[in-house]
């Protein structure tokens, strides 16, 4: 499970957190930086993983990688656009 995008409230990782403690049997990886970085870092559970900026090319490969990309978002999703970062996953959740 991949996250993707800048670590500030509105994009919602806090939310994804919280929903890896429910999911100890997965993993996820969180990708980006931002102010939220380090209290989602301090709260995350053993079962997501940091891995900060990741230039295009890396970001696209892990997303190849990823059985599925979750975009949890404060925002409306209307106002979202995926598309421009998930052009290899298999599922899209948000």
């Amino acid at each position: 499970m991949v996250f993707a995008g800048r670590l500030i409230k509105e994009k919602g990782a806090d939310l994804l957190i919280k929903a890896m403690k429910l999911l100890p049997d997965y993993g996820c990886l969180i990708v980006g930086e931002g102010p939220e970085k380090a209290s989602l870092i301090k709260s995350a559970p053993e079962n997501v993983k940091f891995a900060g900026f990741m230039n295009y090319g890396y970001l696209i490969a892990t997303l190849k990688s990823a059985k599925v990309f979750v975009l949890p978002s404060r925002e409306r999703v209307s106002e979202l656009q995926p598309s421009k970062l998930t052009p290899a996953v298999c599922l899209l959740l948000l």
